[in-house]
């Protein structure tokens, strides 16, 4: 993006500019060399590269470290290239880190990372470009960095035909303890829409009930770290849809799914297509194959099209919903060729057997063949991406 300009990335001035963002507690304090390998996630704040979202890959040998750039996609799925680091050698220093870039074009470049933990800060400065531009970014877990992988249909049902329903279960409240049961019993499971910094916490379920009710056929989402309600700043953002990410892998229940929580406001209540036509829309390309939100409908078309796995909306069937209102969305989902999202919030049912009736109906449309039941609404691809 950059072809034929040199590219130095500085420190200068980063203080005033990361005294504006979301801080760290410790911020500032020697990062050891071994929390600088691996994979990191990095928004250049504004500017050419703006609209993206830059992969690296940092290793170390010999006391040397190397950075390396891993391809990404743009909001529009197409994938992109970066800077175009040809070479690069680094060490670490004053709280951070100084790279020596050769690029792909020849040009001779620097950049310059500050960090605490898993974040990290810098200023990006383009030859003859007078303007700085700001970098933040995350470190990865490697469980979570993109992979192609094709899902293979169930043999002998037309995926186009016979309708797909999911039913999703979010926050995992410790009133799923009583509500899942009702499922179960009824040869039904779902999805699990996890914050996963909240599990285990005061009115929440612990990971022990997460594995039980995965070994039960339930599939597992991310839904960010904390579900606060937040305007999501850079670093946030990140640190919320690959930190959950990650945070799943890491306890053995890898996701390509993302939730939207919605205490989340304003550029990242995502109610609308447009809102994800930029850098974070790139994130949930990347980083998941569905991103379920508000900005699609409910029911949609099988296979589910990659217009609409970003932004996939669903019916709340909980939260007071009028039983007429939900009878109409479920007689829409059993229409042939139809995939269809109901959430539910079991902590505000009135009691765990509220919503008995539908999971009766559900059941014997499943046992009749009329719908299949998803674990993850990833099941609604063509392949899982």
């Amino acid at each position: 993006m950059f072809k034929g300009r040199r590219v130095v990335l500085v420190v200068s001035g980063l203080i005033s500019i990361t005294a504006c963002l979301d801080m760290p507690t410790g911020f500032g304090e020697q990062p050891s060399r071994s929390p600088l390998v691996g994979y990191w996630a990095v928004h250049v704040e504004n500017g050419p590269l703006g609209g993206g979202i830059q992969l690296f890959h940092v290793d170390s040998a010999e006391g040397v470290l190397a950075i390396a750039e891993v391809a990404s996609r743009d909001w529009a799925r197409h994938w992109q290239s970066g800077l175009g680091i040809a070479s690069s050698s680094g060490m670490a220093a004053n709280g951070g880190v100084e790279w020596a870039l050769t690029l792909s074009d020849g040009s001779a470049s620097r950049m310059s990372w500050l960090l605490d933990a898993d974040t990290l800060f810098g200023v990006l400065r383009v030859s003859g470009d007078t303007t700085n531009y700001s970098l933040v970014g995350v470190a990865v877990s490697p469980l979570i960095m993109p992979t192609l992988t094709t899902v293979t249909p169930p043999t002998g049902i037309a995926r186009d035909d016979v309708p797909l329903v999911l039913i999703r279960l979010d926050d995992v409240p410790i009133e799923d303890r009583q509500f899942i049961p009702h499922l179960l019993q009824r040869g039904l499971y779902g999805e699990l829409a996890i914050p996963t910094a909240l599990v285990g916490t005061p009115g929440h379920a612990d990971w022990s009930d997460i594995d039980q009710w995965t070994r039960n056929g339930f599939g597992a989402a991310a839904h960010s770290r904390h579900h606060s309600h937040t305007q999501g700043s850079t670093q946030i953002f990140l640190s919320e849809v690959l930190g959950s990410l990650g945070d799943l892998a890491n306890r053995g229940h890898p996701t390509r799914v993302f939730v939207q929580p919605g205490t989340w406001e304003d550029s990242i209540y995502f109610d609308a297509p447009a809102k994800l036509e930029n850098w974070r829309g790139a994130v949930f390309q990347t980083f998941s194959s569905v991103f379920e939100g508000y900005a699609r409908p409910a029911s949609v078309s099988l296979p589910l099209a990659d217009s609409m796995a970003m932004g996939l909306g669903h019916y709340t069937i909980s939260n007071g919903a009028p039983v007429t209102n939900v009878l109409k969305w479920w007689l829409e989902a059993q229409r042939m060729g139809r995939f269809t999202v109901f959430m539910v919030h079991s902590w505000s049912l009135t009691t765990p057997d509220q919503l008995d009736w539908f999971l009766d109906s559900v059941s014997v449309a499943k046992r009749d063949g009329r719908i299949r039941l998803a674990h993850s609404s990833a099941e609604a691809l063509a392949t899982e991406r």
